[in-house]
């Protein structure tokens, strides 16, 4: 995409780990569970703005 064809800036992908940043040891603060729980945050934020667009769509475009 194109810097012109972007529309609006939103929430930041957060960075996948690098493999070599996972030891595989079973670590209690593994950075692929820091990253999936990132992710989390990231999909929820998402949602949060496409239910905001939805819902203000709905109010200026009533059917």
């Amino acid at each position: 995409m194109s810097s012109k064809d972007k529309i609006a800036d939103g929430p930041v992908l957060p960075p996948k780990p690098d493999l070599p940043d996972c030891c595989a040891g079973g670590c209690a603060t593994c950075v692929l569970m820091d990253y999936a729980d990132e992710m989390a945050a990231w999909r929820a934020e998402c949602a949060r703005i496409t239910a905001e667009f939805d819902a203000r769509k709905a109010t200026e475009n009533p059917r």
